[in-house]
């Protein structure tokens, strides 16, 4: 009978140290599956931030573009008001 009893409490140990291990896998199943989620916010907001610089960047290099334009026509009207001013003579 000794021995049954004994056999018995060893299988009922045995069966709680497995569930503990099954819990502490659950928890960190648990633990992973949520850093996963806030990984996937991080790299959702990282891509977000990156289409916004992105979109800076190109209004950026368009105000250059317009603002080398502009440069261009002012140099430009600024040697023809050059030319102009030659003609006139003060006495």
């Amino acid at each position: 009978m000794k021995t049954e009893t004994e056999s018995t409490d060893h299988v009922i140990y045995a069966m709680k140290i497995i569930n503990d291990c099954i819990q502490s896998i659950k928890m960190l199943m648990d633990d992973i599956a949520a850093a996963s989620v806030r990984q996937t916010e991080m790299i959702a907001s990282v891509e977000e931030g990156i289409k916004e610089i992105s979109e800076v960047v190109q209004t950026n290099s368009a105000i250059a573009d317009e603002s080398a334009s502009v440069s261009r026509q002012l140099s430009e009207q600024a040697r023809t008001l050059n030319g102009l001013i030659g003609q006139f003579r003060i006495h």
